[in-house]
Formats: C-alpha cells, structure tokens, sequence
C-alpha cells in the first residue's frame, strides 16, 4: 500500500515526513505540507523537499491557502 502524507509546517511535521520517505522510498508517493505562515520554516522546507526530490524523486509540495478559502465548503473527491 503506497502513501501521501499530509502535514503543516508549523511543528516537525517536514522532518518527520522527511525521515518517513527515506525509511520507505517506495511506499511515499508526495507529501503534502499546508504553509501556515511562518516564513521562517519555508527555507527549510524548501531545502528537505529538494533533498526528497534528487534522492527519491518524491515531491514535498507547500500547499498555500488563503484565509477566505478556509470558509469555502469541503468538496469531496472521488477517485
């Protein structure tokens, strides 16, 4: 069974993520990481998901959202 892992950037989320792709390569297939505006935490993240991609080739994605997105509804997706 593969995985995508999902995450903030706010605690240890990136690291543990991180430390959780290396330990099963084959098994993460992205890993998803909401910024919650600490600019700071950025440039490590940024530096983790390099080190994902060139050794794995698995993606750390940053997924922005804006404030007014919060208050839109939930849309199912169906694979």
């Amino acid at each position: 069974m593969n995985f995508i892992l999902i995450g903030d950037s706010g605690q240890k989320d990136p690291e543990v993520y991180s430390k959780i792709t290396q330990e099963f390569p084959e098994r993460i297939l992205s890993v998803y990481i909401r910024d919650i505006g600490i600019k700071r935490n950025n440039m490590r993240i940024q530096t983790l998901s390099q080190q994902l991609f060139n050794e794995f080739q698995t993606e750390m994605i940053l997924v922005r959202i804006q404030k007014q997105q919060l208050s839109m509804p939930f849309q199912k997706v169906i694979f």
